[in-house]
């Protein structure tokens, strides 16, 4: 082409003008996006606020749960208090104890005391026809030699099933009666049948301890004088009785009383009688 051709611009290269209308709907969208930032960000400023507030509140409740020095001087007190409290406690623990033992000790004695006429008699074969009676007699007088006019039998009647050789509670008329029959139990001697004392049953236990530890002392001091008293054993003017499992002499020890009466030690004597019984008492047999 010669000379200067006239180019025409495509609508498409043509520059927009600014005030064109085709651009003026960007500003409102623009502004409404700052406008909706704004209200966000007030909002999260709202939220955040009102957390901090609860958590501060939250934290002065727990404040306010907290222990003072006061607290712990009044806890200190009540600990106190409650160590003076068990102390009591235990104190009167113990003073009821020995209250118990001493009602104990006295329901025991009455209860002795009014079994002290009475005799029983274990191993004696009476048939269900026969009268209790004639037969505890017959045994006294033929069989021990016991004078007639030296008891007097006022009952008598099984401790178990009739028939064959069950024990027999005899019921004399005083306990002299008694003792005029124990005194001639040496008849027996070779016998299966036994007469004893009608006593508690701990009272029983301890007498039949006590047999066994005067029979050890005997062994042992062939001329030790040794008397037994029901579940008592008395050696020069010394009462030794039984605690529970222990061999007391009032307030002393039961074996250093021994120790210091015969020269000898019956410790492992003592021992050896206890768990005797307690072995006897797990399988029901009994001496």
């Amino acid at each position: 082409m010669s000379g200067k051709e006239k180019v025409t611009q495509s609508p498409v290269s043509k520059k927009r003008n600014r005030d064109s209308p085709e651009t003026s709907p960007s500003q409102p969208v623009q502004q409404s996006k700052k406008m909706t930032s704004k209200q966000d960000l007030g909002k999260v400023d709202g939220d955040l606020n009102s957390r901090m507030m609860l958590g501060f509140q939250q934290l002065a409740d727990k404040m306010d749960k907290l222990a003072t020095k006061d607290d712990f001087r009044s806890l200190e007190t009540k600990i106190e208090e409650l160590v003076a409290s068990k102390v009591d406690v235990a104190e009167q623990l113990n003073e009821l104890r020995a209250e118990n033992q001493e009602l104990r000790s006295y329901i025991e004695l009455v209860d002795t005391k009014a079994r002290s006429a009475n005799i029983v008699i274990s191993g004696l074969k009476i048939g269900e026809e026969e009268s209790i009676g004639a037969c505890v007699e017959k045994l006294l007088v033929q069989v021990m030699n016991v004078p007639i006019e030296d008891f007097v039998i006022v009952d008598a009647y099984r401790l178990g099933p009739p028939g064959g050789r069950s024990a027999v509670l005899v019921k004399m008329s005083t306990e002299r009666c008694v003792l005029n029959v124990l005194r001639r139990t040496a008849g027996l001697k070779g016998s299966t049948i036994r007469i004893s004392r009608d006593m508690p049953p701990r009272v029983r236990d301890c007498s039949n301890r006590m047999l066994k530890l005067r029979h050890e002392l005997k062994a042992v001091c062939p001329k030790l004088n040794v008397k037994l008293n029901r579940d008592k054993v008395i050696i020069e003017n010394h009462r030794l009785e039984w605690r529970g499992d222990s061999l007391v002499c009032g307030k002393e020890d039961g074996v250093a009383v021994l120790m210091r009466t015969t020269g000898k030690d019956f410790a492992q004597v003592v021992e050896d009688i206890v768990k005797f019984r307690k072995d006897s008492a797990r399988s029901g047999t009994s001496s």
